[in-house]
C-alpha cells in the first residue's frame, strides 16, 4: 500500500514528495540520503524524490529521517538559495544608470534589491562575481531593519567612464555570502546605460552648391543639407534653421530641404551664400543653443533666356568690280546676357531658290554677318532681285528664335531703276556708284502719278575722300651749313590731293620717335630749324619721315615720304688782316627807314686784358622790337606783301565737326521740352575769336522744335513734339568761328521722331445699332466693330482691356496648422494660395498680416510663406488665429479678400529630469494605537524641471507598510489604520529589528574620492582573505565526504 507526502519549504521553494513505505539499513546513521539510494530504479531529485520503501525499519521512523535529510538537500543544492531562505529577493533585477555618469553615482531599480535578514546576525557581503570586466561598477551592502539592500555605483578614480555609444548593457553576476558562515546566494542585475544627450549633430558634407534658374517656381526644392547625431531617442533629433534672416529660401527643420520661397532676379543678384545650422532639441530644450556645426550652401542664379535676337539689315549695292561683293550687313541684338545673349545662327529660311546667298560672319563687331553670293547669281532671271528672308537663334537655354526678317537684294547690274516713292517719306535712292569728277550737281524733276504735281530736286554730290594725299617727289634730301641760324628754312615738301574740301586739304608732320632739330609747319610744309647745329657734335646726317594727312570724314588718309638733311663741313677761315672797319647799320618797320649809323671796328693781335672787355645785357632788341609795334599800331595797316605779318591775326583754319557726329538720331515723341537731345562738338585749330566756334541749326527746324546753345553745342527740346504731324526733321548744324573772314561749315543731322502711345483708339463710329431674332443660337455672330488708332507698332495695336473685377480667392477658404513649440525662427510653417482669374496687375497678388501677435509670425507679401519672428511657448499660448488679406494690384481700385489661419502649439515634452530623494532611506516612529491619520514624519523629493514638470506627486508603490500608512501631497507620512505594539513575549525577546545611524559630512571632492579609494582598496583586500578561507573550508569538506564514501549503506525494499 502506498502513501504520498508534500512538503512545501520556506519562503515559497516547494519540493513535491511522492514515496512508499521506506526502510532504510545503513552502516552510518548520519550519512547523506542521496548516497544510499543506489538501488536501480530509485532516484533522487532536489525539487521531487520517488523512491520505494526501505527494508529493515519502521515506515514513520525512516519517513522522518528522509525529511530531514531532503529539507538539508534542498535547502544547500538550490542555485541562488542558501539554508532556510537565504536568497535574493528576484533571480534577476533590471537597473538603469546614464552615462557619462559621476563617480558614486548608484543604479536605480524599480524592484528592492538584496536579501532578507532571517538571521539579524548576518554579515552579508555582495560581490560581482562577472560581468563586470572594465571595473565600472561597485557593488555596496545598505543593511536598513530586516533587509540587507544592494547597492550598486559607479567606482571612483577611474578614468573611464560609461559610454551607451560604445556598450549600452551590463549583465552583472552578483554574489552575496555571509561572512563567518557558509553561505551564499547568486543573482542577476541587468544595467541599461540610459543615453545622455552627449552628441551634436554635424554636418556631412559640410558646403553644398547648387546653380538654378532664375524663372524657378516658388516652393521648389533647390537642395538638401544632411547633418547626423549618434544619440538616440529625442537625445538625436535636431532642428536646421538659417544662420541670418532668409526671406527667398526656406529650410525644412527636420528634412533639411531648402526650397524657394521668393521671386529671384539675376539683374537684383547672381548669387546667395547661405548658412544653416543643426540645434540640438535636446539640447536647446536644456537652455543651451546646442548648435553643432555650420553647412554652407552656395546657390548660383542663371539668367533665363527672356529676350529673342533682334535683326538689323543695311543694304548695299556692291560695285561690279567687287571680288567678293558684299549685299548688305546684318547686326543681331540680344538684350540677355551670358550665353543667352550670344548668337549661335543667322540663316536665309526663304527668298533663296538657288542657294545662291550666304552669311558669313565678318566685321569688326560680334555679331556681324554680310550677305554674300555662294555662286554667280543668276540676274537674269530675277532682274528685280531677291528678297530674302532671314531668322537668328541664341545660345540660350531654351533658344529663342528671332522674328522673320526680309531684305531685298536689289540687281546692280540695271542700268536704270525707276525713282521709288513711298507714302509720306519721299526719299530717293541711287542706282549706281555716283563720281564727283564727272558731275557735282543733279537736278531731278519730281512728279505724282497724274502729273498735275510737280518738284524740282536737286542734288549736290559731296566728295567721299577716296582719294590720298601725294608728294611731289618719292625723296627729298638737302644740305645745311652748320652756321644758319635758329628757325632757318631749310626745305619744303608738298602733296596734294584730288579730292575737294575738307577731303582735300592737307596737314604735314614729322613722323619720328626720336628728338630732331627741325620742326615743319603743318599748313605749308616748311621744314626749319629748331636748335643750333654744330657738325662736330651733332650727326651729319639726319633721316627722317615726313607724313602728310587729308581731313577728310569719316577717316583720313595719309601718305609718307623720306627726307634726308646733310651738315656741310666748315670752311676754316684763316682770320682777319689787322686793320679798321667801318659798318653802316638801318632799321625800319616796313614803311619808313630810320637814319644809317655807323659801327666802326679795329681788329688787333695780341694780348688783351681780359679786364678791359666785358659784355652786358642792353635790352636794345626789346625795346625796338617795342618802339616798332608802337609805330606799326600808329601807321596803321602792316604792309602784309611785304612779309612783316602777325601770324596770329590771320583765321587760317575753318572749323570742323568732331568724328562722333553722328547721321542720324531718333527721340520719343513725348520727350519734355528742355530735355538735351545730342551735344555737338567742334574745334578749330586758330587761337583766340580765330578759333571759337559757334553753334546754330541755319535749316529744318521746322515746328520750331529743336534749338541748341550757341557756345556749348548742346542740342535741346524746344517744343513739343508731334509724331503724327512730322516723324522725321533734316537739321542744317552750322558752326562758324568769329575771326576775319569768317569762316564756317555744316553738317545735316536726321532726327527720327519715334512713336509714343499718345493717342486713344477711336472706334469708326459713335455708336452702333442691331436687331437679332430671338431664335438666334448662342454663338451666332451679331455685330462686328472696329477702331483705329494713330500710333504705331505695339502702340496701335488695340487690345481687350481686362477689367479688375475678381478679388483674389484663397484655396482653400482656411488654414489650420499645427507647430511644436521649440520649432527654430525662421521656420515656414504654412503656405497661402491664391487664385485671381483677373490679367495683368489685376492677377498679381500680394500679403499681409492683419494681426501678427507682436511680430511673432511674418508673411512674404510675394510667395504668402508664414514664417515664425519669435519662439512660441506652450504654457503661455496654445492658439493663434492669424487673419490674413491678399490684394491684388489692379488699377483704379485693387480688390482684396481674407483668410483666417488657426495656429496650434503643439508640446513639446519638456519633463527632463526624475524626481529623486536625498536620502536612500529615512526612519520614523509612531506610538501603537495612535490615532488613524497621526502623521510620522515628512520626506521631500527633488525635480530639477521648472513649472508644471516640477510639481511632484507622491503614492506608496510597495512594501510591509502597504495599506498602514499613507502620504499625501505634501509628502506627509500619516496612519492609514489602527496599530498594535509587539506581545509580551516579543518584548522579551531578542530584537527584530536594528537601526544604524549614519552620519554624513560634506568633504572636498578630491578628498572623498580618495577616501573613496582606499575604501574601495581595503574592502578588496578583504575579499580576498574571505576567498582563501572559503577554499580552504571546501578543501576540509572535501576529505571528509571521501572517508565517508568509503562507507557502505544498503537499503533494501520491504514487501
Amino acid at each position: 500500500m502506498e502513501k504520498g507526502y508534500s512538503i512545501v519549504t520556506h519562503n515559497g521553494l516547494g519540493v513535491a514528495l511522492k514515496t512508499k513505505h521506506l526502510m532504510c539499513e545503513s552502516e552510518d546513521k548520519s550519512s547523506d540520503f542521496q548516497n544510499t539510494c543506489k538501488k536501480p530504479g530509485w532516484t533522487c531529485d532536489v525539487m521531487g524524490v520517488t523512491m520505494g520503501h526501505c527494508v529493515g525499519t519502521r515506515p514513520p521512523s525512516c519517513l522522518l529521517l528522509l525529511l530531514l535529510k531532503l529539507l538539508a538537500t534542498v535547502s544547500q543544492g538550490l542555485p541562488g538559495t542558501g539554508p532556510l531562505g537565504f536568497h535574493f529577493t528576484h533571480s534577476i533585477y533590471n537597473a538603469t544608470v546614464y552615462e557619462n555618469s559621476a563617480a558614486r553615482t548608484y543604479v536605480n531599480s524599480q524592484n528592492r534589491m538584496g536579501i532578507t535578514l532571517i538571521d539579524l546576525s548576518w554579515d552579508i557581503k555582495y560581490r560581482i562575481v562577472s560581468g563586470d570586466e572594465e571595473g565600472f561598477f561597485k557593488a555596496e551592502e545598505v543593511i536598513i531593519a530586516d533587509f540587507c539592500f544592494l547597492r550598486i555605483r559607479t567606482k571612483g578614480g577611474n578614468s573611464a567612464i560609461l559610454n551607451r555609444e560604445i556598450q549600452d548593457n551590463y549583465l552583472l553576476i552578483i554574489k552575496g555570502s555571509v561572512r563567518g558562515e557558509d553561505l551564499e546566494a547568486w543573482t542577476k542585475v541587468n544595467i541599461q546605460v540610459l543615453d545622455m544627450n552627449d552628441l551634436r549633430p554635424l554636418f556631412s558634407p559640410t558646403t553644398y552648391s547648387v546653380t538654378i534658374a532664375e524663372s524657378t517656381p516658388l516652393r521648389t526644392s533647390v537642395a538638401q543639407v544632411t547633418a547626423t547625431d549618434a544619440d538616440i531617442g529625442s537625445n538625436g533629433e535636431f532642428y536646421y534653421y538659417f544662420k541670418n534672416k532668409v526671406e527667398l529660401f526656406s529650410v525644412h527643420p527636420t528634412s533639411g530641404v531648402i526650397s524657394l520661397s521668393g521671386r529671384l532676379n539675376y539683374d537684383e543678384k547672381n548669387r546667395y551664400d547661405l548658412e544653416i545650422l543643426a540645434v540640438d532639441r535636446g539640447m536647446k530644450l536644456y537652455g543651451n543653443n546646442g548648435v553643432s556645426s555650420t553647412a554652407k550652401l552656395y546657390v548660383h542664379i542663371e539668367r533665363i533666356n527672356e529676350h529673342a535676337p533682334i535683326i538689323h539689315v543695311v543694304t548695299h549695292i556692291p560695285f561690279s568690280l567687287d571680288k567678293e561683293p558684299t549685299y548688305a550687313v546684318v547686326t543681331v541684338d540680344d538684350l540677355d546676357e551670358g550665353a543667352n545673349g550670344e548668337i549661335e545662327s543667322v540663316s536665309i529660311v526663304a527668298g533663296d531658290p538657288l542657294d545662291q546667298f550666304f552669311l558669313a560672319k565678318e566685321g569688326k563687331w560680334m555679331n556681324e554677318y554680310k550677305v554674300k553670293e555662294r555662286r554667280q547669281v543668276d540676274w537674269e532671271s530675277f532682274s528685280y532681285g531677291y528678297n530674302l528672308t532671314l531668322q537668328a537663334k541664341d545660345k540660350g537655354s531654351p533658344q529663342k528664335f528671332s522674328e522673320l526678317k526680309t531684305v531685298h537684294i536689289a540687281n546692280p547690274r540695271r542700268d536704270s531703276i525707276p525713282v521709288r516713292f513711298e507714302k509720306d517719306v519721299y526719299e530717293v535712292s541711287i542706282t549706281q556708284p555716283l563720281n564727283i569728277v564727272k558731275k557735282e550737281v543733279y537736278k531731278l524733276e519730281v512728279t505724282n502719278k497724274e502729273g498735275d504735281v510737280k518738284a524740282q530736286v536737286t542734288i549736290g554730290i559731296e566728295d567721299a575722300n577716296d582719294h590720298t594725299p601725294e608728294f611731289q617727289q618719292t625723296v627729298y634730301e638737302t644740305f645745311v651749313n652748320e652756321s644758319i641760324p635758329v628757325g632757318t628754312n631749310v626745305l619744303t615738301v608738298s602733296a596734294s590731293d584730288k579730292d575737294k574740301g575738307e577731303n582735300g586739304y592737307i596737314t604735314y608732320s614729322i613722323a619720328s620717335l626720336n628728338l630732331l632739330p627741325f620742326a615743319i609747319n603743318q599748313f605749308t610744309g616748311v621744314i626749319s630749324t629748331t636748335e643750333e647745329l654744330d657738325f662736330e657734335s651733332s650727326p651729319e646726317t639726319y633721316r627722317f619721315i615726313v607724313r602728310a594727312s587729308d581731313w577728310g570724314s569719316p577717316y583720313r588718309h595719309e601718305s609718307e615720304v623720306n627726307v634726308t638733311i646733310r651738315l656741310k663741313k666748315p670752311l676754316m677761315n684763316s682770320g682777319i688782316k689787322n686793320g679798321n672797319f667801318a659798318l653802316r647799320i638801318t632799321a625800319t618797320d616796313g614803311e619808313n627807314f630810320a637814319d644809317p649809323m655807323t659801327i666802326n671796328i679795329s681788329v688787333l693781335h695780341g694780348k688783351v686784358s681780359s679786364k678791359s672787355f666785358s659784355c652786358r645785357e642792353t635790352r636794345v632788341a626789346q625795346k625796338l622790337a617795342e618802339k616798332l609795334l608802337i609805330k606799326a599800331k600808329a601807321n596803321g595797316k602792316l604792309n602784309l606783301e611785304d612779309g612783316f605779318l602777325d601770324f596770329y591775326s590771320i583765321n587760317r583754319q575753318g572749323p570742323h565737326f568732331d568724328k562722333s557726329f553722328p547721321s542720324d538720331v531718333a527721340v520719343k515723341e513725348d520727350m519734355p521740352v528742355g530735355t538735351n537731345i545730342l551735344k555737338i562738338k567742334a574745334y578749330d585749330a586758330d587761337s583766340g575769336f580765330n578759333g571759337k566756334v559757334l553753334f546754330t541749326i541755319s535749316d529744318g527746324n521746322t515746328d520750331s522744335c529743336f534749338n541748341i546753345d550757341m557756345e556749348t553745342g548742346q542740342l535741346k527740346v524746344l517744343m513739343p513734339m508731334d509724331r503724327e504731324h512730322r516723324d522725321l526733321y533734316l537739321l542744317n548744324i552750322t558752326i562758324y568761328d568769329l575771326g576775319k573772314p569768317q569762316k564756317s561749315s555744316w553738317r545735316l543731322l536726321t532726327v527720327n521722331v519715334e512713336d509714343a502711345n499718345d493717342n486713344n483708339p477711336v472706334f469708326l463710329q459713335d455708336s452702333y445699332s442691331v436687331s437679332i431674332l430671338e431664335s438666334s443660337s448662342i454663338g451666332t455672330e451679331i455685330i462686328q466693330v472696329e477702331a483705329r488708332d494713330k500710333d504705331l507698332g505695339s502702340n496701335g495695336e488695340i487690345f481687350l482691356d481686362d477689367v479688375n473685377d475678381c478679388s483674389p480667392a484663397f484655396i482653400p477658404t482656411s488654414y489650420s496648422v499645427k507647430v511644436l513649440e521649440d520649432l527654430p525662427v525662421g521656420t515656414v510653417i504654412a503656405w497661402l494660395e491664391t487664385q485671381d482669374p483677373d490679367l495683368g496687375l489685376g492677377g498679381q497678388v500680394r500679403y499681409s498680416l492683419i494681426n501678427d501677435y507682436n511680430g511673432r509670425f511674418e508673411i512674404d507679401k510675394a510667395s504668402g510663406a508664414i514664417r515664425l519672428s519669435k519662439e512660441l511657448d506652450y504654457e503661455k499660448q496654445q492658439f493663434y488665429n492669424l487673419t490674413v488679406r491678399a490684394k491684388d494690384k489692379g488699377r483704379p481700385v485693387s480688390l482684396s479678400s481674407v483668410s483666417f489661419v488657426e495656429v496650434e502649439v503643439v508640446d513639446v515634452n519638456e519633463n527632463l529630469h526624475m524626481p529623486y530623494f536625498p536620502d536612500f532611506a529615512v526612519v520614523g516612529s509612531v506610538k501603537e494605537n495612535s490615532r488613524i491619520g497621526t502623521s510620522v514624519l515628512q520626506v521631500t523629493a527633488h525635480d530639477e524641471d521648472s513649472g508644471r514638470d516640477g510639481e511632484i506627486q507622491y503614492s506608496i508603490r510597495d512594501g510591509s507598510g502597504l495599506g498602514r500608512f499613507s502620504i499625501d501631497d505634501e509628502s506627509v507620512f500619516s496612519t492609514a489604520r489602527g496599530l498594535h505594539g509587539p506581545s509580551e513575549n516579543q518584548r522579551n525577546s531578542s530584537p527584530r529589528s536594528q537601526v544604524k545611524k549614519l552620519d554624513i559630512k560634506k568633504k572636498k571632492k578630491k578628498e572623498e574620492e580618495e577616501e573613496g579609494e582606499e575604501e574601495e582598496e581595503e574592502e578588496e583586500e578583504e575579499e580576498e582573505e574571505e576567498e582563501k578561507k572559503k577554499k580552504k573550508k571546501k578543501k576540509k569538506k572535501k576529505k571528509k565526504k571521501k572517508k565517508k564514501k568509503k562507507k557502505k549503506k544498503k537499503c533494501l525494499e520491504v514487501p
